[in-house]
């Protein structure tokens, strides 16, 4: 939430739910396996963009390389 911003909305998202959302770009660039074979298949975004340390487990790879992500 962004306090004292006037165009701010009351809402909450949640991590599982955040990979989820329709994106052209997810730019992971910090923690290590956020991406893993459990969240890999939920991902709905056309590119990824690993900036961080290792950001991606190699059976995530996987199911991304079968999406064609």
């Amino acid at each position: 939430e962004i306090l004292n911003y006037p165009h701010a909305t009351d809402s909450t998202v949640y991590p599982e739910e955040y990979l989820s959302n329709q994106v052209d770009c997810v730019i992971l660039a910090s923690v290590e396996r956020v991406i893993n074979r459990t969240n890999a298949r939920k991902l709905n975004c056309k590119m990824i963009v690993e900036g961080g340390n290792g950001p991606i487990t190699f059976q995530a790879d996987q199911i991304l390389r079968a999406k064609n992500i």
